[in-house]
């Protein structure tokens, strides 16, 4: 994207889907802090790490230790996402620029269901509904905007598209 942008004159869009935390996690060289060579071997012998936990083909104390892996993939995504601030900002585009960061899901490491009792859930889908997959990070800034703002209630990507649709057209979207 970084490259893409540096060609063009013209207004651009760009959307990036990171997959980089989702299994199999494998943080790259330097972003793994947290997970020993062991937890890299499980993850390497797991087949479908959702059936194996969920159907107790495998204990939850495994899925549990995985999240070391799954930690240092959020991180590399994190240092990605700031590069590509930072970079904005040093072209002087930042300011111009509607930047949306959001995700589609969490993922759970054995938490308890809220909607089976006594079922833990392993990975996401398969009509799961927890916290850990829901609550996930919304991050809006506004061509313009100096001050942030923290917005505590829930709130849904339904808008998105109509406030995109705003700031193209020149508006301000508030929502």
């Amino acid at each position: 994207l970084l490259d893409w942008t540096e060609s063009t004159s013209k207004p651009w869009a760009g959307v990036i889907n990171l997959m980089d935390a989702h299994t199999r996690y494998h943080p790259p060289e330097g972003y793994n802090q947290w997970a020993s060579d062991d937890e890299h071997a499980l993850m390497d012998n797991i087949g479908n790490p959702v059936w194996e936990f969920q159907c107790e083909h495998r204990p939850f104390d495994e899925l549990e230790a995985l999240e070391d892996l799954y930690d240092g993939c959020i991180r590399y995504v994190d240092d990605q996402l700031s590069r590509l601030i930072e970079e904005q900002a040093a072209a002087g585009e930042l300011d111009e620029t509607l930047v949306i960061i959001t995700a589609d899901h969490g993922e759970c490491f054995g938490e308890e269901s809220r909607v089976r009792p006594d079922t833990r859930l392993a990975g996401h889908g398969e009509a799961k509904i927890h916290e850990a997959l829901l609550h996930v990070p919304l991050i809006v800034k506004r061509p313009g905007q100096e001050v942030g703002e923290r917005v505590e209630r829930p709130v849904s990507l339904t808008r998105l598209a109509p406030a995109i649709r705003r700031t193209v057209e020149g508006g301000i979207p508030r929502e």
